[in-house]
């Protein structure tokens, strides 16, 4: 839902942090952190 709501808005926004990973970076090391916590 709230991805709908983000992609539809008639006024363009940055998602909220918790969602959106500006880097790939960032974006590596949440997704490391997620396959820590799935396979352990």
């Amino acid at each position: 839902m709230i991805a709908f709501e983000w992609a539809t808005a008639q006024t363009p926004t940055e998602p909220p942090a918790e969602f959106y990973c500006k880097t790939s970076d960032v974006w590596q090391g949440r997704f490391t952190k997620l396959i820590v916590a799935v396979v352990f």
